[in-house]
């Protein structure tokens, strides 16, 4: 009674709800059940506790039981079982057979058949199957079933080398013996008892409480033991509606039309200084009309610059339309500048000027408010401000930001510094005197001959003399904000992995530590999985019946997975059966967890709790971090979630950065993002490994008709592009331009996008034609847009049928589908585009593509120019997996590893393909006359490689030895520190060596000046 005076109220649950205390004798009988439940009942009545009968419901249905049953089953990894599985267990049984089995062994011996030892654990399994029917009684399932006992001298045949040849033929002699003696007969190998059998008390196993959901009936016969109707009634009825009187009145947060976000004071001053601050930088004040034009709609809309013309005609009735074109972009940036409120005065004008009902000025403002669009005029200015900050505390870390998704196709997130692309069409401008250029002499726009800006041949400006930066990859943002600027922004960013965490802390400087939680995610059971657990089950429950069985007769049994393997426990269910059954399990809760990147923002205006619980990790609350409770789907609408995401490029970049300032500008910053990502030479690595100075053919990464292996390009090691796949669009592509790349990028990403798709289109046919240009197909969603626009389609038109097609709506809704094709043809769009179109299940977005392509390209250059800087940065960051002994020896050696590996085919190992992957870029190195040098005590790093004197090798690091692992690789680092080591024994004990690692370093030569001990020989 003392512990219920804590609670509210006291529950009780029907006694079905513990049935499994009764069948595993937790509890002794059904009436000690109920003197249980109604001495609690009695108890908490004493102390004036309310008591409610509760249904604790775990399924809806009273049949819904067996999906539980399967889940509980299951072992969850880290957790095991849940407690419930051990009540699945059928118990122990009484043989009821071992009558007939004495009487068979003595009329055997009667006939002068003497049964040995084997003969009747033979029969004694004879009996086991027999009842349980679903497997058939051969010798080969006996076999399989038969466990060895310790002491038994005739079983010591089957422990040898042939232990299961020998254990099978005494087995077929059993079976024969009792054939014999008419105890079994046979028929087709299939053998059943002839004589007496009791078919009574079959093993069954187990099942758990059934805890569906009751209806009030039920409950009340569930506590008709009581034999009291009103206290019945009182439990089951009246306490639980006084329970629901007792809690408290809660504000339910509405469904927002966008998430919740943080209040930063004058962001939307900030976004805009931010954005021109930027823009003037480059493009000179006052800015190019487009440039102007596209600030504006991506702040406001698109409908912001009809707003405008809109007010310069009523308040220049008079002007001329070539006087009104004059003051038409100093009125947009005139208004622009006004802020917020200077917007919201003009959309109120018009709204009272258009509205049919008389408006006040407080009901104006409000409509004028929600029709406004874009960054600002929708309120996402905070938004993109947060990106800004995380954006630029990583830069000032000295690491990059890759973007994702479409936020690259945005002007202002460019002239923010949240991203690096720049989604306007092809052009120049000058670093000098801010000049641009988009169209040439002729008048005709770049953009309509180059896709992407980083294709432009050099030119110096016109103005000043000075070399221009050619720039832009034709990017329109509605494919971030929506044709309108109504879609919340989704701002996806790769961090380094060595900042993940710093900016990750960021966020609790910038909203305080009550404002942010890791986003938490809830695994659910998927179908192939639940599929798997169903016949699982029904796996376990056959051998849970058949050890039962066994233990009856004190008898051993094989392991389950051997007699799985052995195909002795099969489900023994129908597949349509199976399938059925795992619809029940599918989609039901598996694991939590965290969302990698994804850090949800809980305003001040708001609380936690108004949204969701919350959790620590592993249940520790002294974790830097809490969870949220809810899978962070449940509430993405509601709060804002940033996807702060940890990626290699960053990490390969910094160290490319840090190698290229001690060993090209001699210690003066090295600004990666100056490479000029039009570089020829560069470029030339997507068609070949000639500029390289290496032959493709000695090289690995694919194998040609005549069986020949080879490169056929140099980008192994070239994020995005070095895998087999990309290896062989490259060579079928053979890009040459910087928007090709972009192009592969989107096709490899997509689905039904290339294969089957646009490689049909530009593959040559016998006689060396193609339908379509490389450059001419569809490679990411934007393309489309843009492609249709420019075939003379309306813009929004051409933004809706891209959205339909990048998401594969065509396969999912040809009706609509059709009218879309048509309103092509209408355009005259050709044929082939249309069809390509109807095949695309997803696209990439072409800002994506540009990121991954822009750090890629990158990381080539240092390829190109300068190579051990290269081969050092990426093994380190990018490669897990080597094999050191190869390694060392030089190319032949590598070579040899990696047709060693390739023999094995598909037996290869997961980490013999890794190891593969990475001998491949090594091979390269090698055969451009670079070296690597063994793991050098006094010189390796723990982790990353470390370039000699001589700058044309790399001594590898202590990590890349097998099992050594980081952790020792970074103490033995440490341990360095203090000391040399001056002796194997120094290195075991200082640096925590394990035996293992030491015989490894041994074996390579690594510890051959070394002495075993620190004791010194006199003599």
């Amino acid at each position: 009674m003392e512990a219920m005076k804590f609670y509210d109220y006291i529950e009780v649950q029907p006694p079905e709800n513990y049935s499994h205390l009764l069948r595993g004798h937790d509890i002794n009988n059904i009436e000690h059940l109920h003197y249980c439940i109604k001495k609690i009942i009695r108890c908490a009545k004493k102390i004036g506790k309310l008591v409610v009968a509760t249904g604790d419901v775990h399924n809806i249905n009273r049949e819904d039981r067996l999906y539980r049953e399967i889940i509980v089953n299951q072992n969850v990894p880290g957790k095991g079982r849940h407690p419930l599985a051990r009540y699945l267990n059928g118990a122990n049984k009484r043989n009821t057979n071992n009558d007939n089995i004495k009487m068979v062994i003595d009329r055997c011996a009667s006939q002068g058949v003497v049964l040995s030892s084997v003969d009747q654990k033979v029969l004694k399994y004879i009996y086991i199957l027999t009842k349980i029917k679903k497997i058939p009684i051969t010798s080969l399932n006996i076999a399989s079933i038969y466990a060895t006992s310790k002491n038994d001298s005739a079983e010591e045949l089957f422990k040898g080398k042939d232990g299961e040849g020998e254990k099978l033929k005494a087995v077929s002699s059993s079976l024969r013996k009792l054939t014999t003696a008419g105890v079994i007969k046979e028929n087709e190998a299939v053998y059943e008892l002839t004589g007496n059998y009791n078919e009574s008390d079959m093993a069954v196993s187990g099942h758990i409480p059934n805890q569906f959901f009751r209806t009030t009936r039920e409950m009340l016969d569930e506590f008709a033991f009581l034999e009291d109707q009103d206290l019945i009634k009182e439990i089951v009825i009246t306490n639980p509606n006084k329970i629901i009187d007792m809690l408290e009145e809660i504000e339910v947060v509405v469904y927002p039309d966008k998430p919740y976000s943080p209040i930063i004071e004058h962001s939307q001053e900030t976004c805009r200084d931010l954005v021109f601050n930027k823009a003037h930088s480059m493009y000179g004040d006052p800015l190019p009309p487009n440039i102007e034009v596209r600030i504006a709609q991506e702040f406001y809309g698109d409908k912001i610059t009809d707003l405008i013309k809109e007010k310069i005609d009523i308040d220049y009735p008079d002007m001329s339309d070539e006087e009104k074109d004059k003051i038409f972009i100093p009125t947009v940036h005139d208004v622009i500048m006004s802020g917020y409120d200077g917007v919201v005065a003009l959309k109120k004008d018009q709204v009272k000027r258009t509205s049919e009902e008389e408006l006040t000025d407080e009901q104006a403002e409000e409509m004028a408010k929600a029709q406004l669009t874009g960054i600002i005029g929708g309120g996402f200015d905070v938004i993109y401000l947060i990106a800004q900050k995380l954006v630029k505390h990583s830069n000032d870390d000295g690491y990059l930001v890759g973007s994702r998704g479409s936020v690259g196709s945005s002007f202002v997130a460019s002239m923010m510094g949240i991203t690096e692309c720049n989604g306007l069409p092809a052009h120049y401008y000058c670093p000098k005197c801010q000049y641009s250029e988009f169209k040439d002499e002729n008048g005709v726009a770049y953009a309509d001959n180059y896709p992407s800006g980083f294709d432009l041949p050099a030119k110096d400006c016109p103005k000043c003399g000075t070399l221009m930066i050619h720039e832009g990859n034709d990017m329109p943002f509605a494919t971030f904000l929506g044709f309108a600027g109504e879609k919340v922004p989704d701002i996806d960013l790769n961090f380094s992995g060595d900042n993940q965490a710093s900016a990750h802390e960021y966020t609790k400087v910038l909203f305080g530590t009550d404002n942010v939680y890791r986003a938490g995610t809830i695994g659910t059971v998927a179908d192939k999985t639940a599929y798997g657990y169903v016949q699982g089950f029904y796996e376990e429950r056959l051998y849970d019946i058949l050890k039962i069985e066994a233990q009856s007769y004190g008898m051993p049994i094989m392991g389950k997975d051997d007699l799985k393997k052995k195909g002795i426990i099969k489900s023994g269910v129908r597949t349509p059966e199976i399938e059925r059954i795992s619809v029940g399990c599918t989609g039901v809760k598996r694991t939590t967890g965290q969302h990698p990147g994804g850090i949800v923002v809980v305003p001040g205006y708001k609380d936690i709790w108004d949204f969701t619980p919350f959790q620590y990790p592993a249940d520790d609350p002294t974790s830097a971090w809490r969870t949220t409770h809810f899978d962070y789907h449940a509430i993405d609408a509601d709060l804002l979630k940033l996807d702060i995401l940890g990626h290699d490029d960053p990490t390969v970049l910094r160290m490319l950065q840090e190698l290229a300032s001690k060993y090209i500008t001699n210690g003066e910053y090295f600004d990666v993002t100056k490479i000029d990502l039009g570089d020829l030479d560069t470029m030339k690595i997507f068609t070949g490994p000639e500029i390289l100075g290496v032959d493709r053919y000695k090289l690995r990464g694919l194998t040609d008709k005549e069986g020949r292996k080879y490169c056929p390009t140099g980008t192994l090691g070239v994020p995005e592009f070095g895998t087999s796949f990309l290896l062989g669009m490259l060579e079928e592509t053979k890009p040459t331009t910087f928007a090709e790349l972009i192009k592969i990028s989107g096709l490899s990403h997509g689905t039904d996008v290339w294969l089957g798709n646009a490689r049909d289109l530009c593959t040559p046919d016998e006689n060396g034609n193609i339908q379509v240009p490389f450059k001419n197909v569809i490679g990411c969603r934007d393309d489309i847009m843009v492609n249709l626009i420019q075939w003379g389609m309306k813009p929004a038109k051409a933004f809706k049928i891209m959205e339909f097609v990048r998401k594969g709506k065509a396969s999912k809704d040809p009706a609509t589908w059709a009218q879309h094709a048509e309103t092509m043809k209408e355009a005259n769009i050709p044929e082939w585009y249309i069809e390509s179109c109807r095949k695309i299940k997803y696209m990439f977005p072409k800002a994506h593509a540009t990121a991954y392509v822009t750090s890629a390209f990158r990381i080539a250059w240092f390829k190109v120019h300068y190579p051990i800087l290269y081969y050092c940065a990426y093994l380190s960051i990018r490669r897990d997996q080597f094999d050191i002994e190869s390694m060392i020896k030089g190319a032949d050696a590598i070579r040899d590893k990696i047709d060693e590996i390739d023999a094995k085919g598909n037996s290869a190992s997961n980490k013999e393909t890794d190891t593969r992957d990475t001998l491949c870029l090594c091979l390269e190195m090698c055969e451009r006359g670079f070296y690597f040098k063994n793991i050098d005590v006094d010189k390796s790093d723990g982790k990353k490689f470390v370039i000699t004197e001589d700058e044309k090798g790399l001594i590898i690091p202590f990590r890349a030895l097998d099992g050594l692992g980081e952790n020792v690789a970074e103490a033995i680092v440490k341990a360095r520190q203090g000391g040399p080591f001056i002796s194997m024994e120094d290195l075991r004990n200082r640096g925590k060596v394990n035996t293992s690692a030491m015989e490894k370093l041994k074996a390579l030569g690594c510890l051959d000046n070394m002495s075993e001990s620190n004791q010194l020989s006199l003599f």
